[in-house]
């Protein structure tokens, strides 16, 4: 098994089962599961599956139904671990306290957030994107911050000519000039004054 942390205990519900794959790994061919699992704070994990894991999973899901609401708990999660295994629907205290929490939530879904709303709760201060937990949101979560400029670092030069599409710096040809990123028509390619974006900010709450 394979998530984000070796060896770590993973308790959820399962959301996603993908159909068994064969993957090369040095040079070895491997049976892999994708499934996806999600917390109680919404939080969806992805975990892969090896071997006979995998294919073991995969088949006990299937028994399962599609459709059917289960709880997985993941052990010593590493790759090509043999310490790594799997339990559906334990009748354990942790999983019992999940499913009866996950029965409410179910039972009392969240509205949907408007926009207006999205945007409040997005707005942060430079110390408090610092000290932000990256295990608490989801690797596309944006966040808005106003500050103000106070210094820009002149010393190799105010702007730039840089591409538009990628902002690159673009080196002079005859008669025009090229981007060495972008490899797209000339016509989508033109010299544009890019500034530099490096300097020191002041954050406002």
């Amino acid at each position: 098994m394979c998530v984000d942390t070796n060896y770590a205990d993973v308790l959820g519900h399962v959301v996603d089962v993908r159909e068994i794959e064969g993957v090369k790994k040095r040079s070895r061919l491997l049976e892999i599961c994708n499934a996806s699992i999600r917390d109680l704070r919404g939080k969806v994990v992805g975990v892969t599956l090896y071997r006979d894991i995998a294919s073991g999973f995969f088949e006990d899901m299937l028994e399962k139904g599609q459709g059917a609401s289960v709880v997985a708990v993941f052990t010593g999660m590493a790759v090509d671990s043999s310490s790594s295994e799997y339990y559906l629907d334990l009748e354990i205290p942790e999983v019992q306290e999940f499913r009866a929490n996950l029965l409410i939530q179910q039972g009392n879904p969240v509205p949907e957030k408007t926009p207006a709303q999205k945007l409040a709760e997005s707005w942060r201060t430079i110390e408090q994107l610092k000290s932000l937990d990256p295990e608490e949101y989801d690797e596309d979560t944006m966040f808005l911050c106003r500050v103000s400029l106070i210094d820009i670092d002149c010393s190799s030069g105010w702007c730039y000519l840089g591409c538009d599409t990628c902002q690159k710096s673009m080196y002079g040809a005859p008669r025009k000039y090229k981007c060495g990123r972008c490899t797209g028509p000339q016509g989508n390619i033109s010299a544009a004054d890019v500034a530099r974006s490096r300097g020191q900010f002041n954050g406002t709450s």
